[in-house]
């Protein structure tokens, strides 16, 4: 599914205005890759870079709803990849939307690219496609039972068992609570979300449901999930189906 965005491209067939740096006032450079031709401008503002313009060969894309903490040691990431097999880099922006105490959340945007021919000259495109909320795929897929002793986690018919007793957590949930800490990565050309699992409003992450993402029906899927411990060691998973 292809995402309506607004594009600036740099052709004057198009009768769209032309955006130079030096036109983007406010906005500052936040990311560049020379390898994928891509520069982020974004505004600070209210402690978060917002109002974001993506700068590629031929225009810009401007991403007025993208934010990031300031940090630098959180800037946003701006990564090459094939990721739906298709032989073509896709790109991928890495965002670091929160980082408060007990809290960690990135947010991942994936473009394709698509050539169009304007007058005589070719420009490559991005578009971006769509990434299924891995929050909303978990409400779908994923539910759980927390007891004093253990947690119980089933995943589509998979089901984990937790030893409690060794965190000796209080203030139980009644369930495991996914959400507070979210991250991305890419591994051998899938995408990866990594959401750690909590149990106790006391904080801290019991282990993290893992989900690989695959590209299926013009976007990306979790295609497996599973639940590891903290130092990546499968639980013992007990099959029902």
């Amino acid at each position: 599914m292809k995402r309506l965005f607004s594009i600036v491209l740099v052709i004057s067939l198009l009768n769209f205005p032309i955006k130079t740096e030096a036109q983007i006032q406010g906005h500052t450079i936040v990311a560049r890759s020379d390898k994928a031709g891509i520069t982020l401008y974004a505004e600070e503002r209210e402690g978060l870079y917002r109002d974001f313009y993506l700068k590629f060969n031929g225009g810009m894309i401007v991403e007025q709803d993208w934010k990031n903490v300031t940090n630098p040691a959180f800037a946003p990431q701006i990564q090459t990849d094939d990721l739906n097999g298709d032989g073509q880099q896709e790109l991928v922006i890495l965002l670091t939307k929160g980082t408060e105490t007990g809290v960690f959340v990135q947010e991942v945007h994936v473009f394709q690219y698509e050539r169009r021919q304007i007058g005589d000259s070719a420009v490559k495109v991005p578009f971006e496609t769509e990434v299924m909320d891995p929050i909303k795929w978990i409400r779908k897929n994923v539910t759980s039972t927390v007891h004093r002793n253990q947690a119980e986690i089933k995943i589509n018919g998979t089901s984990y068992t937790v030893d409690l007793r060794a965190l000796a957590p209080k203030h139980l949930f009644k369930k495991v609570i996914f959400g507070n800490r979210i991250t991305y990565e890419i591994r051998n050309h899938h995408l990866i979300a990594r959401l750690g699992g909590e149990v106790s409003s006391a904080g801290g992450q019991m282990g993290e449901l893992v989900i690989t993402y695959t590209y299926k029906h013009d976007h990306f899927q979790p295609q497996t999930a599973t639940f590891c411990l903290k130092k990546d060691e499968l639980i013992n998973a007990a099959m029902n189906g």
